[in-house]
């Protein structure tokens, strides 16, 4: 499962690695294997009103709430020391799941 804007962050991150028709193609082959789920406007208001150092890794933990999220996967895991979700690195993901 991603968050819709997930994509875009990753885009965004890898834009500048893959020619732009290469990166499409590998975004439709990771389209293959995750859900993309709405944000939705309760989980902007409950960031609104939380005190997490970081806005946009305070939408994805609460997006993954929302959606009953297994795991989070994220570069930066010590933004979220306070989850209630298990947090991953994309390498300790890759390592636990393959």
């Amino acid at each position: 499962m991603a968050a819709d804007y997930s994509f875009i962050n990753i885009a965004y991150i890898t834009r500048k690695l893959f020619p732009t028709e290469d990166l499409r193609l590998l975004l439709k082959d990771l389209r293959k294997y995750v859900e993309v789920v709405d944000i939705g406007a309760d989980v902007i208001d409950k960031v609104l009103n939380d005190n997490w150092k970081d806005f946009e890794d305070c939408v994805q933990y609460y997006t993954a709430l929302s959606k009953n999220a297994d795991v989070i996967i994220t570069r930066n895991k010590r933004d979220f020391v306070s989850s209630d979700i298990q947090v991953f690195s994309p390498r300790e993901f890759l390592t636990y799941y393959l």
